[in-house]
């Protein structure tokens, strides 16, 4: 370490203090040698202005929580006036959700399955499911799911009820949907009825377990003031009766940020963009001519004295004296590019393909179109598997079945099998091959594929039954029958009969 004036006159005076600033000095110069083993932790021009949480870092709740209710509704207005947002957001929901995940109850009991299937099924399949009445429970995962996108978060709320508008309900709960809205935020940092503690509304027990809820019974933006006192008040409500739903992404976070955080600014500005070229062309469209005064000469007293204020095709105007005529050079919009820069960034942040967002196939081959669902594809599964299905699709399921047992109706050994939505094929006549030669290959089983082409193997299995059944009591062969026809057209031997032997098919 080089060793400068300053240093030697200390030295010099105090030799303590002159040893104490050296060591100081190798220190930091030491924890420099460090940082610039790390470009990103460099100090410099380049960095100048980049400000982190604290100096230090925050954890994932401070820094969710200042920002939720704003970026919350930054996000939720995008929807309402961007076309691109409100888009981008339907295709995640339609994607991952769209007319909702099936479940097929599970059991080695196949009678007990039947059992549960069939209530099930009343009890999903009509809006007794709702406690608002308007959904079914496809209809409620799409609600969630889009609240959780677009919000950051929902809430499912389960409420005891043996009966809807009177009448007996299959079984005694139903399910409401809420925004993270009714979640009181402001109850924080307090002690937890439990012996926890409170973060963001939500309560803790002493080891770090959720297991209540502050919520207000409205929604706040509908508060209104009750005999001089706001029913904007918060009530705890047991964690079992709750089903947060959020997309978490760092570990030990409690609320849920709106999935368009990254993307808010650029939507925003992008929005400001085309509206400002709008409005360019728009006022170059305004201006056809401009008219000026010029000196007018003496012999010209029997010009025409008027000009029209219009132009029409074709038309031969003569100028009256004193007057000139001057076509303006109107402004073009210059995009070089900027858009589709701009859309393929947001659509990167929003985890789908540039063109789902924008609408543009013009550049699309099969392979470029393959490469990009594939991608996307891989977030809608991650999305489904890792947050939906098991938060949101198997704690109802639960409730199902506790509700199902106060009936009478035990089903604590009957599983939920869920087929998501099907996934459409980019070129069927590529596809369909490649998915039988899989099937056919062992690389993957016929009950696989059928749950994703977003169907219940075991109803395929009925009515593939039923249809045969049904085809050879006609007496009718059909060319979808491997049994009778090859896939050639040629009819398959017959079981057993030499003289048809060899007389099939080989490429059956």
């Amino acid at each position: 370490m080089k060793t400068n004036w300053i240093d030697s006159t200390i030295e010099y005076f105090d030799p303590a203090a002159g040893t104490r600033r050296r060591k100081h000095r190798m220190a930091s110069e030491h924890l420099q040698v460090l940082e610039r083993k790390y470009e990103a932790a460099a100090k410099g021009v380049r960095t100048d202005g980049w400000v982190t949480v604290g100096g230090t870092g925050g954890s994932a709740n401070s820094e969710i929580g200042p920002a939720l209710h704003l970026v919350r509704d930054r996000a939720r207005d995008l929807c309402r006036n961007n076309p691109y947002a409100t888009g981008g957001v339907g295709s995640i929901v339609s994607n991952s959700v769209g007319t909702g995940i099936i479940c097929q109850p599970f059991s080695s009991d196949q009678s007990k399955a039947d059992r549960a299937l069939t209530l099930w099924r009343k009890w999903s399949e009509s809006i007794d499911c709702d406690a608002d009445g308007l959904h079914d429970f496809n209809g409620l995962q799409n609600l969630a799911f889009r609240s959780m996108v677009e919000g950051g978060e929902a809430l499912v709320v389960r409420r005891w009820r043996k009966t809807n508008a009177g009448y007996k309900i299959p079984v005694p709960f139903q399910v409401q949907v809420l925004e993270g809205d009714y979640i009181d935020t402001a109850k924080s940092f307090e002690v937890g009825q439990s012996g926890g503690y409170i973060l963001q509304g939500v309560e803790f027990n002493a080891v770090g377990r959720r297991v209540a809820y502050w919520l207000f019974d409205r929604h706040p933006g509908e508060a209104i003031t009750v005999n001089g006192k706001s029913s904007l008040v918060s009530k705890r409500v047991d964690a079992k009766d709750i089903i947060h739903l959020f997309r978490a992404d760092r570990a030990g976070q409690v609320r849920g940020i709106a999935w368009a955080a990254p993307c808010i600014l650029r939507l925003k500005d992008f929005d400001l963009f085309e509206d400002a070229v709008n409005m360019r062309m728009q006022i170059a469209a305004c201006f056809s001519a401009f008219v000026g005064d010029i000196e007018a000469p003496a012999e010209a007293g029997g010009a025409k004295s008027s000009l029209s204020d219009k132009l029409s095709p074709g038309a031969i105007e003569i100028l009256p004296p004193g007057k000139t005529i001057t076509f303006p050079n109107l402004p073009t919009a210059q995009d070089d590019g900027h858009s589709i820069r701009m859309l393929r960034s947001i659509a990167k942040g929003l985890g789908i393909s540039y063109e789902v967002l924008s609408g543009d196939y013009s550049n699309v081959n099969y392979s470029s179109g393959r490469m990009g669902w594939i991608e996307m594809h891989r977030n809608i599964e991650s999305w489904r598997w890792i947050t939906f299905i098991p938060r949101m699709c198997n704690p109802v399921y639960a409730w199902f079945q506790e509700a199902a047992s106060l009936v009478g109706q035990s089903m604590d050994d009957v599983l939920p099998l869920w087929t998501p939505p099907k996934r459409e094929m980019i070129d069927p006549t590529k596809e369909i091959p490649a998915e039988r030669d899989a099937v056919r290959s062992g690389f993957k089983s016929l009950s696989e594929s059928i749950r994703e082409s977003g169907r219940i193997p075991s109803e395929v299995f009925k009515e593939m039954a039923k249809d045969a059944e049904t085809i050879n009591g006609l007496g009718l062969v059909l060319d979808t029958d491997p049994s009778k026809m090859a896939r050639g057209g040629n009819a398959q031997p017959v079981q057993n009969d030499p003289a048809q032997t060899g007389a099939g098919d080989t490429n059956a």
